[in-house]
Formats: structure tokens, C-alpha cells, sequence
């Protein structure tokens, strides 16, 4: 019985850290707008680096061309294979890094995914809801996001 116990307990741990190194690296998809069900939609890249059950990343939206909002992230994952980010540095319209806190108004964002692991595909699908004051205001931002774990040699 005990070697059975310990079996399923190094299972377990090696399953864990195998969905961890599979959430590392590149992951791209779109970024939606305007609610839950919002239909504007831009291209979005995440890249996370893991490490135990943190999580640190750079999330890019290309809104055109010439246009790419960049911020810095951090946060977790969990045993049930969910992720949740938030922003931790930001920048303003004139170009400075300020550190992203609760109290930042309409400008930080936190981001919640489901994990799942595939051999074939791989994705990372959620929310991001903006973090102000007043959390029920009409004037909230939120969206969805659709993400997929970039091939390797893909540019």
C-alpha cells in the first residue's frame, strides 16, 4: 500500500511539472474587445517563463502595424491546470514604467486561462477584465482571449 502511495505521489508531481514546461514559450491567438461576447478582435502573443508554480510573461496586442502594446506580467498556475495573470509594469501615454497596484484605475488588466495540454494543439482560452475601483461600472473593460502554443521554427 505504501509503495503504491508513493507512486501515485511521484506520478502526480512528475505529471505537474510536465504541464508547466509544456505553458513555457510562445503562445499566440486573438484578443477580444468590448465584452465577453465582444466581436473586435486584435492578434495577441503571450511569452511565459515557469518556474515551480510561477509564472512570469511579456503579453503583446498588435493593434496595427505600427501599434503593439506591450506589458509584463506575472502570476500562477494551479493544480487544476487553470492561469491567472495580472499586469506588473506598465506604460503610459508618455512613454514611463510605472508598477501596476490594485489602485492603477483603468489601466492594469488581470487575465484568467484554462490550460490544456494536448499533444496536437495545446491552448490557453480565458478572460481579461480590466482592475478599477468600482468593478461593476458600466464602463469596465473586459474580453476574451483564444490562444495556441507556437510551433517551434514558426515565425
Amino acid at each position: 500500500m505504501k509503495k503504491l502511495l508513493f507512486l501515485l505521489l511521484v506520478l502526480s508531481s512528475f505529471s505537474t511539472t510536465q504541464a508547466q514546461k509544456g505553458l513555457e514559450g510562445n503562445w499566440e491567438g486573438k484578443i477580444t474587445f468590448g465584452g465577453l461576447d465582444g466581436q473586435e478582435q486584435y492578434r495577441f502573443e503571450l511569452v511565459l517563463e515557469v518556474k515551480d508554480r510561477s509564472i512570469k510573461g511579456r503579453s503583446y496586442i498588435y493593434i496595427s502595424e505600427d501599434s503593439i502594446i506591450y506589458r509584463e506580467l506575472s502570476g500562477k498556475i494551479y493544480e487544476d491546470n487553470s492561469v491567472s495573470l495580472k499586469e506588473v509594469f506598465l506604460e503610459d501615454p508618455n512613454g514611463e514604467k510605472r508598477v501596476n497596484s490594485d489602485s492603477v484605475g483603468n489601466y492594469g488588466r488581470k487575465y484568467q486561462f484554462v490550460y490544456e495540454r494536448s499533444i496536437w494543439e495545446s491552448t490557453l482560452n480565458g478572460y481579461w477584465q480590466e482592475v478599477i475601483v468600482l468593478p461593476f461600472h458600466a464602463r469596465r473593460e473586459m474580453g476574451r482571449i483564444y490562444l495556441e502554443k507556437k510551433k517551434p521554427g514558426k515565425a
